[in-house]
């Protein structure tokens, strides 16, 4: 389905033409892309548009905005302080944990700010600040100290928070910088803006795990993938949606393992244009999406060891995969990859390639067609 935000000079012809892709202006807080796929009757190719979002204006400060009556927790177990505000900065009160937590009574309503002074980019480690009551966070990150922090599992168990559209991060600079950041945020609607092209290892592992209200995953422009970057990240987001693109054609290892596992609404997956693949790269996937129907097409040609490995496992609507490899025998390459997919259904292969029939292979009871 072309978005309403892409206009195409044709959508169908004979014989040779020239198309025009037209975007109208994004004006929203986050980055959209789209891809489009041209097909004949012998082959096809995939275009990628992408927009960088309009400029955001956010509060200088890390802000919680509450909704409801409740308290924000502080919890951090190496001491630090953060200082904080209600009043717009009039006046500032300050908070330190010492392995304790410290909260902070706040009525619906209120504007709560936050400031820091930590250099070490381990500082909030292990740190958590969240709310039980419904509330909105948004703000630069970078208000927190002059470091470029690792922000692990900071609003982990944080389940009144229903936005971070406005939130702002830093440029990914560490490993497991934004890692299981908002895992558990049970009532998180809308997601930060992610533009970063650059990546580090394990970035976003499980950054949105069981954030269960998330209908669409925010944009993913990069193309230039590391070790585990997107690892498990939307794990048991049941109400996910509206994947986001991936326009990386060559990938890392482990890089979209576990991507969308029991993510169970997610009825279209992302294409996945990439033709040279990494251990482990796409293993565990899509496992228990079962309202997945078809299958990404898989061009790639060559496969290695775990790259499709569980990449279908209870995908029980699953009814169409088309896999054009030609050389199969890596080890453990499709391991249980369609096991309790649909029992009927169609598998396309490239010809001349035998694949065995099962859970490891061709799913037993579809029909098979050769390209």
């Amino acid at each position: 389905m072309i978005p309403d935000w892409i206009t195409l000079s044709q959508t169908a012809g004979t014989g040779n033409a020239t198309i025009t892709v037209t975007a109208s202006s994004n004006t929203e807080l986050s980055a959209r892309m789209a891809s489009l796929t041209v097909a004949t009757t012998s082959k096809s190719a995939f275009v990628t548009v992408s927009q960088q979002p309009a400029t955001p204006q956010p509060f200088e400060y890390l802000t919680f905005t509450m909704l409801g009556d409740g308290d924000i927790s502080f919890t951090a177990e190496n001491g630090i302080t953060l200082y904080y505000t209600k009043d717009y900065g009039e006046t500032w009160d300050s908070i330190t944990p010492n392995r304790s937590v410290r909260t902070i009574p706040c009525f619906s309503g209120d504007v709560v700010q936050f400031s820091g002074d930590s250099e070490s980019y381990l500082a909030y480690t292990n740190a958590k600040l969240i709310s039980t009551a419904p509330h909105y966070v948004s703000g630069d990150m970078a208000s927190l100290g002059s470091a470029n922090f690792k922000f692990k599992g900071f609003f982990w168990g944080s389940t009144g928070l229903i936005s971070a559209e406005n939130l702002v991060l830093q440029q990914p600079t560490y490993s497991e910088c934004f890692s299981q950041m908002f895992n558990g945020c049970t009532s998180l609607q809308k997601a930060p803006r992610l533009p970063f092209t650059t990546l580090v290892g394990y970035c976003y592992y499980e950054m949105f795990y069981g954030c269960t209200s998330l209908t669409t995953a925010p944009a993913l422009p990069s193309t230039n993938l590391e070790e585990g970057c997107y690892e498990r990240m939307f794990y048991g987001c049941t109400g996910l949606t509206t994947p986001p693109v991936l326009p990386a054609t060559t990938l890392a290892k482990r890089c979209y393992q576990g991507m969308f596992n029991r993510c169970s609404s997610l009825a279209t997956a992302p294409v996945l244009p990439a033709t040279t693949l990494a251990i482990n790269c796409y293993s565990n996937m899509f496992q228990s999406c079962t309202t997945l129907t078809i299958a990404p097409e898989l061009p790639a040609t060559t496969l290695v060891s775990y790259c499709y490995n569980l990449m279908f496992e209870g995908c029980t609507s699953l009814a169409n995969i088309k896999c054009l490899a030609t050389d199969i025998s890596a080890s453990y390459s499709h391991y249980y990859w369609v096991r309790y997919v649909a029992p009927t259904g169609t598998f396309t292969k490239a010809t001349g390639v035998n694949w065995s029939e099962g859970v490891s292979g061709i799913p037993s009871g579809w029909t098979v067609v050769e390209e």
